[in-house]
């Protein structure tokens, strides 16, 4: 997108300025290639709001069905997913909105499901590690759900759903230690890259806070050998 405008706008510039640069003796050809440029620009643009029109209606028709579950409504918002899905097939987004009804619905195994095919499919890695890690940890399966967490924190540093997530679980095994320097970390994420008053800073705050009244009320007796580094 920025190329494009970039494009856009020199191309315009050069084009609108050939009378002048023909007067300072520049040829006949700059002019069609800055004519050119121009016109790249406009497809490009052109292309990118395509783009925009294209994928903007499946976002909000998930952001929708995540609307009904978050509000008690988890059968009908699978139930919306599910017709988006043999419609338009398998997204990330949509396995991710899948995993997420499954956790509001403690189906744990189906969750974790969900969340490795949206990691599978998404590409990018990392986006759903951090929920498959809560999912693995609810499923029992903490040294897993750990391994996975160290590898989302190599992947997305500046994530701190990881660091939260991972304290949660180091504090379920009496890993006190750890889990408090995982909750500091995710404090100092949460300062450094999410703004004030947005619905994710309260969401993650809020968390941030279940999470340190549970380590007020747990010995510091690990449960689990290793470290989380």
């Amino acid at each position: 997108m920025v190329w494009w405008s970039t494009g856009l706008l020199l191309g315009a510039v050069a084009y609108l300025s050939r009378p002048a640069l023909e007067r300072a003796g520049v040829g006949p050809g700059y002019a069609f290639w800055a004519f050119f440029a121009f016109l790249m620009g406009v497809v490009g643009l052109l292309i990118v709001l395509f783009l925009l029109i294209l994928v903007r209606p499946r976002h909000q028709r998930i952001a929708r069905a995540m609307i009904l579950a978050r509000s008690g409504q988890v059968d009908a918002a699978l139930a919306d997913l599910q017709r988006q899905i043999e419609t338009r097939g398998r997204s990330p987004r949509l396995s991710g909105a899948l995993g997420d009804c499954y956790l509001l619905r403690e189906e744990w195994r189906e969750a974790y499901i969900q969340f490795l095919e949206a990691e599978q499919l998404d590409g990018r890695g990392g986006r759903f590690l951090a929920k498959q890690g809560f999912a693995l940890w609810k499923l029992g399966r903490a040294p897993e759900a750990i391994a996975l967490l160290e590898r989302a924190a190599l992947v997305d540093p500046r994530n701190p759903t990881h660091a939260w997530t991972a304290c949660m679980i180091l504090a379920d095994l009496g890993r006190c230690e750890e889990a408090w320097e995982q909750l500091e970390r995710a404090e100092r994420l949460i300062e450094e890259s999410i703004p004030a008053g947005t619905a994710r800073r309260r969401t993650l705050e809020e968390s941030l806070e279940v999470c340190r009244n549970r380590l007020l009320l747990t010995p510091d007796t690990p449960n689990d050998p290793g470290r989380f580094d």
